[in-house]
């Protein structure tokens, strides 16, 4: 069974740099309703504050402010979107295969069949949302190195999983009773997995440079991490988090890249425990189980 459906997808990359010469409102209706456009529309209305609309799209091939991020350089970087189309195209069994080994040793098989795959151009360096996975072939990570596709998707495809496992997470959780706390300890699992999902492919690779795994390998970066991401937990488990607090902790949160970081070095945590089955089985906790337990282990390693 392919577990990723039958290849992955570089059409509306394609379609996207043709309609770019055109801009014609046809083609570009019929381009949103394609998988890899409808995943970034969904996660800008349920995980950004800027929905996407038709318009921003019009807005962003011309130069003008918009909500669609991610098209920086667009004209002169359309020879080398072309150039990573056809590196996909030529490796679309390799990279399901790379994907493929690096999900179902973390989760059930059932939870990774038929995720969706594409190539798209715009938004975000990827996203995973859905049961889709989209990666912008026009940021500067691909573009200078072809090989971080493969990473990105693993990482992507491992998001589509774990939603699958545990639901969609919405920012409006942050103006519910506890959803603060929910909202943080599902970033640091989700981000994680997804971060320790590519550990081993990269470090196969020699890929451990990138900025979510050097400090894997520096103590005094990553225990600097892990000092401010338990100063936050501790105010969360206290109840101490005040209003004017939120924007802090999030800023916080994003500059350190503390979810990432500090969640993969939580999943090797648990790995040293008790080895992928015990990976397997923290993936599946609930966040506001993972993270307790989690910080468990690290104290008693101190």
């Amino acid at each position: 069974m392919d577990l990723l459906g039958p290849n992955i997808t570089t059409d509306a990359a394609r379609r996207f740099l043709d309609w770019r010469k055109t801009q014609d409102e046809q083609e570009l209706e019929s381009l949103l309703r394609h998988p890899g456009y409808q995943a970034i529309v969904h996660h800008s209305r349920t995980l950004s504050f800027s929905p996407l609309t038709a318009d921003d799209f019009v807005k962003a091939v011309r130069g003008q402010p918009c909500s669609l991020y991610g098209m920086r350089n667009l004209e002169q970087n359309e020879c080398d979107i072309e150039r990573l189309i056809g590196y996909v195209e030529r490796n679309r069994s390799r990279l399901a295969r790379l994907v493929n080994g690096s999900l179902t040793c973390l989760f059930e098989p059932v939870y990774c069949q038929t995720i969706g795959m594409h190539c798209i151009v715009g938004y975000d360096m990827g996203i995973g949302v859905k049961g889709h996975v989209a990666i912008n072939l026009n940021s500067r990570k691909y573009l200078e190195d072809s090989r971080e596709i493969g990473f990105m998707l693993i990482h992507e495809a491992a998001h589509v999983v774990y939603e699958r496992l545990h639901g969609p997470m919405f920012l409006d959780w942050i103006s519910r009773r506890g959803g603060f706390r929910r909202l943080i300890y599902t970033l640091i699992q989700n981000e994680g997995i997804a971060v320790y999902a590519a550990y081993a492919a990269r470090q196969q690779a020699g890929y451990l440079h990138e900025r979510d795994y050097a400090p894997l390998a520096d103590p005094v970066a990553l225990n600097k991490k892990l000092s401010q991401l338990l100063q936050i937990i501790d105010l969360l488990e206290a109840g101490q988090v005040k209003e004017n607090d939120v924007d802090d902790i999030l800023q916080t949160m994003s500059n350190e890249r503390l979810a990432y970081t500090v969640g993969c070095h939580l999943f090797r945590l648990w790995e040293e425990k008790g080895g992928l089955a015990a990976v397997k089985q923290a993936v599946q906790l609930p966040a506001t189980a993972f993270i307790p337990e989690s910080v468990g282990l690290l104290k008693a390693l101190v």
